[in-house]
């Protein structure tokens, strides 16, 4: 028997019982389908997460003392951490209630000085950041978050008004952008910057809680051992900092997803394997309905191999059409899982090539165990069913 005889007699049984072939097929599509939507879906979300955490954050480190230190961070650390990174920022964060007439709202404060924003990537809806004049001149200027200004000055413009700020009136020079990643959590109160240097007069709230260096062309972890060692000789022997960055999160997150989408993916074979026991169990029926026809071929003078290659083939196609089914059924999943999660996501090659590799082996070894059983059939026994 030829090859194409042995795919013709293969289809001609499978169009003999056409809703149990669709009902096999279309086990096995479900799980390729699931492979290719999870698999693609995965990368995807691996591939936004990086790219979100960069934008906010994988090029700098934040450094904070610890309790107990004899002195804190000062304006000496500043010019100390200078020579670690391309940018430095003390901040001093506070919540403090901003009013403008009758609208107000509890804010969060960012004091802070005009190196702050090259190093958070702010963006201006319109006026300016803060200016390293405002720090020397102990102006009151004050920045606000697109939603602070809509909030205190609706559709008004609020350049140049005046803001009240605690218990200091603060002169609004910009509004920022809308800065906020799409797949964050809301943060809390819209933020207010404000000059370090005026805040720290004006409230009495001296200190920093932080500073930010933006790292440049170091690795994180070798700006925060630059970094360890530039404030030492400034502390005292027993002070320690809380030096942290992105990277580690950066790292965590994307294992933390590598795994959820191999759990999914797992749960995507099993599927698939579900499927080829389904097309194993259908062979087998088929080997018990077809006894009469495998005893005529053989008396035929067909031989057994000829009778493995027919089962296997048949097996073949199961896992080709589920394959091909599978192909258009992750296109569909991706494309909805793509619109529901709200990231930008495409099937991919890899992923697709392994997915519809695997259905066709689950396939063709599914068919093996039936095709050696019909292999099997005593001519002579089967003739008798006939």
């Amino acid at each position: 028997m030829r090859p194409a005889d042995a795919l013709r007699a293969a289809l001609r049984a499978l169009r003999g019982n056409r809703p149990r072939a669709f009902l096999t097929v279309l086990g096995l599509s479900i799980g390729v389908g699931a492979c290719i939507a999870i698999g693609s879906l995965g990368i995807a979300a691996v591939r936004e997460v990086r790219g979100e955490m960069n934008r906010f954050g994988v090029d700098r480190i934040w450094i904070e003392e610890k309790p107990g230190n004899a002195l804190p961070l000062d304006a000496d650390d500043v010019r100390a951490l200078q020579r670690v990174g391309e940018a430095v920022a003390p901040v001093r964060y506070a919540a403090l209630t901003a009013k403008n007439g009758a609208r107000s709202l509890t804010c969060a404060v960012v004091a802070t000085t005009a190196s702050y924003a090259q190093i958070e990537n702010l963006t201006l809806a319109k006026g300016r950041f803060l200016l390293p004049q405002d720090e020397d001149g102990l102006l009151r200027a004050a920045v606000l978050e697109d939603e602070a200004a809509q909030k205190l000055f609706g559709t008004a413009d609020c350049l140049g008004k005046k803001v009240q700020i605690g218990a200091s009136r603060y002169t609004v020079v910009g509004v920022l952008a809308d800065n906020r990643s799409a797949y964050a959590v809301s943060s809390g109160n819209p933020k207010v910057y404000l000059p370090l240097a005026a805040y720290s007069l004006l409230s009495g709230d001296a200190g920093y809680s932080e500073i930010i260096v933006r790292v440049g062309d170091l690795s994180t972890s070798a700006a925060a051992r630059a970094a360890r060692t530039a404030l030492a000789p400034l502390h005292a022997p027993g002070d320690a900092f809380t030096i942290s960055s992105m990277a580690e999160q950066i790292v965590s997150a994307e294992r933390i997803l590598r795994i959820v989408s191999l759990v999914l993916a797992v749960v995507g074979g099993i599927c698939m394997l579900t499927g080829g026991v389904g097309v194993m169990n259908v062979l087998l029926t088929g080997v018990r309905e077809r006894r009469g026809e495998i005893g005529v071929r053989k008396a035929l003078g067909a031989r057994d191999g000829e009778i493995f290659a027919q089962f296997v083939c048949e097996a073949g196609i199961y896992g080709c059409l589920g394959a091909l089914g599978g192909l258009v059924l992750g296109l569909m999943l991706t494309r909805l899982g793509e619109a529901l999660v709200g990231i930008d996501a495409s099937p991919h090659v890899l992923v697709v090539l392994l997915s519809v590799a695997f259905s066709c082996l689950v396939g063709a070894v599914s068919g093996v165990y039936p095709a050696m059983r019909a292999a099997a059939v005593s001519p002579v026994t089967a003739m008798r069913q006939l």
